[in-house]
């Protein structure tokens, strides 16, 4: 007689594969209750596991932080592009000074 069918992971049922085991390595983490609380809670309402949910929710960080460090950057060029000191003709120019420009004579 054949062995009962073991319940499928979770994870697996959400289309959502769990971590190969071959690509993890244990770790301990110290993390303030708060967050854990927070991670747990959001692992158990996904019904994943806590490794998978807090792989996921790092994966995520890292993702957005390389997105995050481009925005940083980019609003830095804006920056100096806007506020940087100008030389005196730049500066009349958007004040709204036009130099070339003769006034005709009356």
């Amino acid at each position: 007689m054949a062995a009962p069918a073991k319940p499928s992971h979770p994870a697996r049922r959400r289309g959502r594969l769990p971590l190969l085991a071959g690509n993890n390595r244990r770790t301990t983490l110290t993390l303030p209750k708060p967050l854990l609380d927070r991670a747990e809670h959001l692992a158990r309402q996904r019904g994943r596991t806590l490794s998978s949910m807090v792989a996921d929710l790092i994966a995520g960080g890292l993702r957005n932080g390389d997105e995050g460090a481009r925005r940083v950057a980019s609003m830095r060029r804006r920056w100096r592009t806007a506020y940087l000191p100008r030389n005196e003709e730049e500066q009349l120019l958007l004040e709204g000074i036009v130099l070339d420009e003769e006034i005709p004579a009356s």
